[in-house]
C-alpha cells in the first residue's frame, strides 16, 4: 500500500468524491486533443537576461539590462508569424519562473513586493501581445505559470509568506510555503486570470508537488482563481522534477502535466484516470541525444508525434526563445517536416 501525499492517488486510483466535475474527462480537453502539438516559449529573465553568465545558450544574446529594457526589445509578431509558420495547434507562453520577474503587469505582486511597476512585473504585457498576434491564425494561447512561487529570492518570498524563507534551496521544507503565500499567489494569478477571460484557453501550473505543502484541496482552489476569467480553460499541475507521470497526480487535473526530460514515453488511450494524456519535453534533448547516438532527430519527431497523436495524445514541444524574438533555425526546420507529416 502507498499514499501518494497531495496527489489524490491511493495504489494509483483515484478517490473523487461526489462531485462528479472531478472525475475528470473534461469535454473542454476536445480542442485540445485535437490541437496534436504545440509549442512552448519562454520569455525568462534568467535566460533571456542572463549576459554571457549561460553561454551554452544563449538566448539572451549577450545582453544584460534592466527587466523594462529586455521586455521591450522582443519582437512578439515577428515570433508569432514563425511559430504560425509551423501550425502548433496552440502556444504555451511562460509568464514567470523561480525569481521576481513577471512578462506582464501583476499590480497585486507589485503591491505584496513593495515594488514599482516595471521593476519586477514588465508594464508591457507580452500575454496581450501574443493573444493579439495569435489570434489572426486561429492559434490559442496557454499560460505556464508556478505555484512555488519566486524561490530564488528568500527577500519577495518572506514578504509574500509572512515569515523568513531560507536562502538555501537544500533546506526547503513544506511548511515553508505558508498558508498566507499560497492566498497572496492565488490572488495574483486571479488578476492574470480576470484581465485575460477567454483570452487563455489553458494553465501549465509547475513546482505543484507536495513537499511544497500542495493538497488536492489547495491545487482545486488555486484551479478556482485560475478560471475565474475562463471557466472553460484546461488546468493542469505539474509535480516536478524531470520524469513523466503516466497518471493524473491529482483530481484539480484537466490533462497530465507530463514533463519529462525526452521525448521517449507513448500513450495506450486517450485518457490517464480521466486526464488527457499529454507529455511536454524539449526539442534540444532530442537533438542532443541524436547528436550523440547518430540518429536522425526530424525522423524521429515525425515518427514519435505521428505516434502519440495517433492515439490521441497531445505533445508541448519547448522552443528556445531569444531575446528578441527569433528561434533556432534548426528546430524550424525539425518542426516543419513534423507539420507536413501531421498535417499536411
Amino acid at each position: 500500500m502507498e499514499w501518494f501525499e497531495g496527489s489524490g492517488l491511493y495504489e494509483g486510483k483515484l478517490f473523487y468524491g461526489s462531485d462528479p466535475k472531478l472525475n475528470g474527462y473534461n469535454p473542454n480537453c476536445e480542442w485540445f486533443m485535437n490541437a496534436k502539438y504545440g509549442i512552448s516559449v519562454g520569455y525568462l529573465s534568467h535566460s533571456v537576461n542572463a549576459g554571457v553568465d549561460f553561454p551554452e545558450r544563449l538566448t539572451s544574446m549577450g545582453k544584460q539590462t534592466d527587466w523594462e529594457t529586455c521586455v521591450n526589445e522582443l519582437d512578439v509578431q515577428k515570433c508569432v508569424d514563425t511559430l504560425a509558420k509551423v501550425q502548433p495547434g496552440y502556444v504555451m507562453l511562460t509568464m514567470q519562473q523561480c525569481d521576481t520577474h513577471t512578462c506582464a503587469p501583476n499590480a497585486t505582486l507589485d503591491a505584496l513586493l513593495g515594488a514599482k511597476p516595471g521593476e519586477n512585473c514588465s508594464t508591457r504585457d507580452l500575454v496581450i501581445e501574443f493573444s493579439d498576434a495569435l489570434k489572426k491564425y486561429n492559434i490559442p494561447l496557454m499560460l505556464y505559470v508556478t505555484a512555488d512561487g519566486m524561490w530564488k529570492s528568500p527577500e519577495a518570498m518572506s514578504k509574500l509568506c509572512e515569515a523568513e524563507f531560507p536562502t538555501d534551496p537544500s533546506t526547503f521544507k513544506a511548511h515553508h510555503w505558508t498558508a498566507a503565500f499560497k492566498r497572496k499567489w492565488f490572488a495574483a494569478h486571479r488578476e492574470w486570470s480576470m484581465r485575460y477571460g477567454d483570452r487563455i484557453a489553458g494553465w501549465w501550473v509547475d513546482g505543484a508537488d507536495a513537499c511544497k505543502g500542495y493538497s488536492d484541496v489547495e491545487l482545486l482552489l488555486f484551479k478556482q482563481n485560475l478560471l475565474a476569467g475562463n471557466p472553460n480553460a484546461i488546468v493542469t499541475f505539474n509535480p516536478g522534477g524531470d520524469r513523466f507521470l503516466p497518471w493524473r497526480y491529482s483530481i484539480a487535473d484537466d490533462y497530465t502535466a507530463g514533463e519529462s526530460c525526452d521525448f521517449d514515453d507513448y500513450p495506450e488511450e486517450r485518457w490517464v484516470n480521466g486526464a488527457q494524456w499529454h507529455e511536454i519535453s524539449y526539442l534540444e534533448a532530442v537533438t542532443n541525444r541524436c547528436a550523440k547516438d547518430g540518429s536522425d532527430p526530424t525522423e524521429f519527431m515525425v515518427n514519435y508525434v505521428k505516434a502519440v497523436t495517433e492515439k490521441q495524445g497531445v505533445l508541448t514541444i519547448d522552443f528556445a526563445l531569444f531575446r528578441d524574438g527569433h528561434l533556432d533555425e534548426d528546430h524550424l526546420a525539425i518542426m516543419r517536416a513534423v507539420k507536413e507529416a501531421v498535417k499536411g
